[in-house]
């Protein structure tokens, strides 16, 4: 959705204004609901219209954070890489990106940027939008252990992607933003890392997989969503349960 009404503004060389674009925002909203409920119904109607509103609110608070956005001209939403490429990104591109560790090491990476900006100092801005809650610990540092790697890798990605306008792209920065309600309209800037360091954290990361290391971690946030948690022991050991491995 974001997407969608960022590229429709584009498309008309204006930024996105609250009471202008209003409107057709809860268009989009109410059509995607559409199109997900037709898919997979909700249990019921309670609570689709209790979502629906939490989600119409969440695109009025996108509307809010975008009209207080420092001024910067919007190039590309959703550019895929390593995937069949739609026809709406010029800069999408269906081969995956290779990044190079060093020593002649190097890997494949597919994914796609939620959006790239093009800042008044022709320098460039990879922006990922994150729809949960925002926790400040969470986002420090450059790399926070290994755990934080997105805005680096996809710096490398939209280095490439942008040699298509231009020879030599400057990436000026990585932002994570929260244009949401559990979000509070946070924005987290990261500067983009050298090469060299980098190479070197995900060099460490790759090692670790081929040792099978594996350490388990004690914060229980971390385990929320993990589907292995029965292996290292994660809860169960928490919450003094732990089981023996089956055989």
């Amino acid at each position: 959705m974001f997407a969608a009404l960022g590229r429709e503004a584009r498309a008309r060389g204006e930024r996105l204004e609250p009471r202008r674009d209003a409107f057709r925002a809860r268009q989009i909203a109410d059509d995607t609901l559409a199109a997900i409920r037709s898919a997979c119904p909700p249990p019921s109607d309670v609570v689709y219209d209790r979502e629906r509103e939490e989600l119409l609110r969440d695109v009025e608070l996108f509307l809010e954070f975008e009209s207080r956005r420092r001024p910067s001209e919007p190039v590309a939403f959703e550019v895929s890489f390593g995937r069949e490429p739609g026809g709406e990104e010029p800069l999408a591109q269906a081969d995956p990106i290779k990044v190079s560790l060093g020593g002649g090491a190097a890997f494949q990476l597919r994914g796609t940027i939620d959006r790239i900006d093009r800042l008044p100092d022709g320098s460039y801005e990879v922006i990922d939008y994150k729809t949960g809650r925002y926790r400040q610990d969470k986002w420090q540092g450059t790399f926070r252990g290994g755990a934080m790697l997105q805005h680096a890798l996809y710096g490398v990605a939209a280095t490439v992607l942008l040699r298509r306008l231009e020879p030599r792209p400057r990436i000026a920065r990585g932002a994570y933003e929260f244009p949401s309600a559990k979000g509070g309209g946070e924005r987290v800037e990261v500067p983009p890392p050298s090469r060299a360091e980098l190479a070197r954290v995900l060099s460490d990361l790759f090692d670790v997989m081929a040792d099978g290391a594996f350490a388990a971690t004690d914060d229980e946030k971390q385990c929320e969503y993990c589907d292995f948690q029965h292996a290292c022991g994660g809860r169960w050991r928490r919450r003094g349960k732990a089981r023996p491995p089956r055989q």
